[in-house]
């Protein structure tokens, strides 16, 4: 197989646009007035149950955890299935759209986790290791703003209550 230089031109710029949407995405994020109050409240609640429950738990794994939360929830799936609200009309996205997505995905998700692709996982994406390597202080500093919300009273009693209820069990484990 030949590489020529045009392969490797679109190669770099598929790169070069799955980082510059990565890094637009928590460049808008930044501006932390743009995430709904309660979904602060949850990110912070969970920061709060996790130091109680997991007394050695360093803050990047504890923010590593809210942030698989926060993106989890909201903004993976929509790159998983990106024509979610289009599902009652006519438009289709096409397969290499979905398939771009899906990379972002992957590329997004390990950003967000502070995991390296291996030449076992996804050989074609260890490109993204010292992208990933640089967002990880740009992942907590975003969640440090996100959890300094000051929760109100009957949130931070229901906290308590949710810690000492016993159906609360996480296992060190896992």
């Amino acid at each position: 197989d030949v590489i020529d230089d045009e392969m490797v031109s679109k190669y770099n710029r598929s790169i070069n646009m799955v980082k510059s949407f990565i890094n637009s995405l928590f460049d808008k994020l930044e501006n932390i007035t743009v995430i709904p109050y309660s979904i602060k409240c949850i990110c912070k609640m969970i920061a709060v149950l996790f130091q109680k429950k997991f007394k050695t738990l360093t803050v990047l794994e504890r923010n590593a955890f809210i942030c698989e939360y926060f993106f989890g929830k909201l903004i993976l799936p929509v790159l998983l299935n990106p024509d979610i609200n289009e599902l009652g009309s006519k438009m289709i996205i096409s397969l290499t759209t979905r398939k771009n997505c899906y990379n972002i995905y992957l590329v997004l998700k390990n950003y967000i986790r502070g995991e390296f692709f291996t030449g076992e996982n996804n050989p074609t994406l260890t490109v993204f290791n010292s992208f990933i390597f640089d967002g990880v202080s740009k992942i907590n500093n975003f969640i440090e703003e996100v959890i300094k919300v000051k929760l109100p009273p009957k949130l931070e009693k229901l906290a308590e209550e949710f810690y000492r209820d016993s159906s609360f069990k996480l296992d060190n484990s896992n």
